[in-house]
């Protein structure tokens, strides 16, 4: 595999950040630390003190001004040029002028030694760098001693100006290999960055699939439920029926009361037909809800004006004999599957007219939420609403607010699960007597296909 290249922009930008704060560090550690200098310069060369003082200010002076532009957007860009003409002013300042006035031979050639080291632990971060800055303290000394004339011993002289030689050569390979080392530390950091966010969106992933497992593992009790006792309660009565209809045959066939067993025999019939009929509709509802949770394809434009229409359209009868007010606002078009989706609106109008025939005002609305991302969808009514303690339970299957409400308990489970097959996700907002809205979210038309339904599921969850 190709390695990925080297990222040099984004190198250069941590390197450009790191070496402004330095230069700004640098300003205010040679406004402080020169100055008291001065006692010394009084004490021991009291004859050049002035001389001294006028330049060490000027240092001061540079740092000051150095840290203005520093400030500036354009010293921020030019960080590293700043800080060669900084620590080149202050090696003039510490280390040619003085040598210019007191001789080759002062203390003050330990300053420029002492300088460079200085710089090379603290205050440079390229080989340019310091190798500029490096030759700045050189021709400093040699120009300061030259110019000062009088050098008695040449080889005292070509000594000391080895030594800062020396002082050089380390400085800028000390800076050379801790660049290269910081570059394999950037690496290493970008590393460990790119691992922790993949890491963290693993353990997103699992999240989600242990909440998906978690939510079926629920639908399977569920449907153990249902078929252990919902389909189990019709088979008791079609057997109990049945078996009362052998009873009368054979009364029948003994010639006693053919008119009263007639009528038995269709009684029980009659029965054993509900019971058919029961066990039919919950197969057939437990067949959507199975479908609803794979049979989806939400990759086309979904015009949801044109769906609801026809959702409508099919329940008109149920709201006009009921006397229902209708009130349906502009919907935007989105990706999804437009029969499912069809689905999912016709189950909630459905239910509105179901539990909203029992209210005073009869009121069914449809919109959006204008503004969200992703779209929120809301389908309420003016039924009698829903207590708390139901409210988490109703999307689960084969629940109901009663055992005398309409229904198989299963529309709304299959409605989560389309709605979940489609990214999004669906909750209800309710209060006891003043209705119910049910909200969901549905990817908009212009969303990214690749992955799209991942990221809308986990930002409908935060």
């Amino acid at each position: 595999m190709q390695p990925s290249p080297f990222p040099v922009e984004e190198f250069r930008a941590e390197c450009l950040e790191r070496g402004h704060k330095t230069l700004l560090r640098t300003c205010v550690v040679a406004s402080v630390i020169l100055p008291p200098f001065s006692l010394h310069d009084w004490l021991v060369y009291r004859r050049v003190f002035w001389p001294l003082l006028a330049v060490r200010m000027a240092c001061v002076a540079l740092a000051g001004f150095v840290w203005l532009l520093g400030r500036s957007r354009w010293g921020r860009r030019q960080s590293e040029l700043l800080q060669v003409l900084l620590l080149s002013g202050i090696a003039a300042g510490i280390g040619g002028v003085p040598v210019y006035l007191l001789g080759y031979a002062s203390p003050y050639f330990t300053s420029s030694i002492v300088l460079l080291a200085a710089a090379g632990i603290f205050f440079l971060w390229s080989p340019l760098q310091a190798a500029l800055v490096s030759a700045a303290v050189l021709l400093s000394y040699t120009g300061g001693s030259l110019a000062a004339g009088g050098i008695a011993d040449w080889q005292d002289f070509a000594a000391r100006l080895t030594a800062i030689a020396a002082m050089a050569v380390l400085v800028v390979l000390s800076v050379h290999f801790r660049a290269r080392a910081q570059r394999e530390e950037f690496l290493v950091r970008r590393e460990l960055r790119a691992a922790l966010e993949e890491k963290s969106v693993l353990l997103s992933d699992l999240e989600g699939q242990a909440r998906r497992l978690r939510d079926l593992n629920r639908d399977m009790e569920d449907l153990l439920y249902l078929v252990s006792h919902d389909l189990r309660a019709p088979l008791i009565n079609i057997q109990g029926f049945a078996r009362e209809i052998a009873e009368s045959l054979g009364s029948w066939e003994n010639g006693s009361g053919a008119a009263e067993v007639r009528k038995e025999i269709e009684e029980s019939l009659g029965f054993v037909f509900a019971g058919v009929e029961r066990m039919e509709g919950l197969v057939r509802a437990l067949l959507q809800v199975c479908r609803a949770g794979t049979r989806t394809d939400p990759t086309q434009v979904v015009d949801l004006d044109a769906v609801v229409r026809d959702v409508l359209s099919s329940l008109r009868y149920q709201l006009e004999s009921g006397g229902f007010e209708l009130v349906k606002a502009s919907l935007p078009t989105v990706r999804g599957d437009p029969v499912a989706l069809g689905q999912v609106f016709a189950n909630l109008v459905d239910n509105a007219v179901k539990y909203g025939r029992a209210s005073g005002i009869r009121r069914i609305e449809i919109g959006v939420e204008n503004g969200t991302l992703p779209p929120r969808f809301f389908v309420r009514d003016s039924g009698p609403g829903i207590p708390p303690e139901h409210v988490e339970e109703i999307f689960r299957l084969h629940r109901r607010l009663s055992s005398e409400s309409p229904g198989e308990g299963l529309g709304l489970a299959a409605v989560r699960k389309i709605v979940e097959r489609h990214g999004g996700r669906i909750w209800v907002e309710s209060k006891p007597g003043e209705g119910t809205t049910f909200w969901f979210t549905l990817e908009p038309e212009h969303a990214p296909r690749a992955g799209a339904r991942e990221r809308t599921r986990r930002e409908g969850d935060r």
